[in-house]
């Protein structure tokens, strides 16, 4: 936030506004309360989402459900981003050292993450598509 901040002041990025929210996506109370926050920020004006970092580490079913709120949030001309890996990932030596990074520092159980490929992707992007 401070970089963007300074960035705008300095005028290497345009001003505009952005609001970082933070929610637990696998708690309902969390969804709601981003719900109507969403809602609200949203309006009727084109917006543009970005889901950076987190798609792999929420449960399938949850990450549909955040994908399906955005669809229910945004308008006609919006813009959403994100990025995922790819199944195959779990053949990478780098994917491996992380997955054991994380099992010995955090205890997470290897193959525990959401990996996806373009099929999903497509499939949910054009229930979004469809929705707006």
């Amino acid at each position: 936030k401070q970089k963007i901040n300074l960035w705008q002041e300095e005028g290497k990025l345009p001003k505009r506004d952005i609001e970082f929210l933070a929610a637990d996506f696998s708690n309902a109370s969390d969804i709601a309360k981003l719900k109507a926050a969403l809602v609200e920020k949203c309006g009727i004006s084109p917006t543009f989402f970005l889901i950076e970092g987190v798609t792999y580490y929420l449960e399938k079913s949850v990450l549909e459900r955040l994908l399906n709120l955005i669809g229910f949030v945004q308008q006609s001309g919006s813009i959403l981003g994100f990025e995922y890996w790819k199944p195959n990932l779990v053949n990478y030596p780098v994917f491996i050292r992380l997955q054991d990074y994380f099992e010995k520092r955090f205890s997470c159980k290897k193959g525990h993450y959401t990996l996806v490929d373009e099929e999903y992707v497509r499939a949910n992007l054009s229930i979004l598509l469809k929705s707006l």
